[in-house]
């Protein structure tokens, strides 16, 4: 596969997860890990450390992505403030004191780990149901900066955004309608992964000097990606006034299970 035809797909695949991250609420890793996993290995990056550029680089990517999503969403005032401030706190300081925890991470166990995550994610939401349940009593807004650290620390571990997380909690246990928590997750996952994208940026031990890596950051295919999930967001904003979410939840998700099962097995 030649590089061109490379950077075409990586910047295809950014334009259908900006669509899918506006419409569904997530940071786009769900679907940059594989295809990256796929992809990275045709450039000459270390073998031995491919996993965590996987990891770095989604993230990367997905900064894009969510921080175009979040400004389609607040144009139409779907964004709580109020909650997401304290939720994206915590996710900002573990988001980016993990990064160091994840380079140090068996290559081997790391792959294992993203691999059974990221099926479970797209087995959720192929299978869960758009209804918005509630727990009969909201828990106090105090919550939300705990929440955070550990939604924070499972991103910049796995280089998913945690939207995919953060949505039900804000539906589930903290009463907002599903379009509000959508909007309000896409800022929190935006500050989520621009801190932990910075953190791999700067982190150097361990990983040679090769062309086309800042840190563990692939750059060309990271910002291919992003890109094109910029222009994607545009789209996807429009989708999410006209169109119910719940067939293209679960067309975005056979898809991604696909994807993952070519990617890592």
């Amino acid at each position: 596969m030649t590089e061109a035809l490379i950077f075409t797909v990586f910047t295809f695949t950014g334009i259908v997860t900006g669509i899918a991250s506006s419409m569904l609420g997530i940071g786009g890793g769900l679907i940059f890990i594989p295809v990256l996993t796929l992809l990275l290995p045709h450039f000459n990056l270390p073998t031995n450390r491919l996993i965590q550029i996987v990891v770095a680089t989604s993230l990367f990517a997905g900064s894009f992505s969510s921080s175009g999503a979040f400004i389609q969403h607040w144009r139409m005032h779907n964004v709580v403030f109020k909650k997401a401030l304290p939720l994206l706190t915590g996710s900002l300081i573990s988001a980016f004191i993990v990064p160091e925890f994840v380079i140090s991470l068996d290559a081997s166990v790391l792959k294992i780990l993203l691999l059974v995550i990221l099926l479970s994610v797209a087995v959720k939401l192929l299978f869960e149901k758009n209804g918005e349940i509630r727990i009969s009593k909201k828990l106090n807004d105090i919550f939300l900066f705990p929440f955070g650290l550990i939604v924070g620390g499972i991103s910049a571990l796995t280089g998913l955004g945690g939207g995919i997380i953060f949505v039900p909690i804000l539906t589930f246990f903290f009463a907002e309608d599903i379009k509000s928590a959508i909007g309000t997750s896409t800022l929190v996952v935006a500050v989520t992964m621009i801190s932990s994208a910075v953190a791999y940026g700067l982190l150097s031990s361990g990983i040679e000097v090769t062309k086309g890596l800042i840190g563990y950051i692939h750059i060309y295919s990271g910002l291919l990606l992003g890109m094109g999930a910029l222009i994607g967001n545009f789209a996807g904003a429009r989708f999410f006034k006209k169109y119910p979410s719940k067939i293209i939840k679960k067309l975005f998700a056979v898809f991604i299970i696909i994807i993952i099962l070519k990617s890592f097995i």
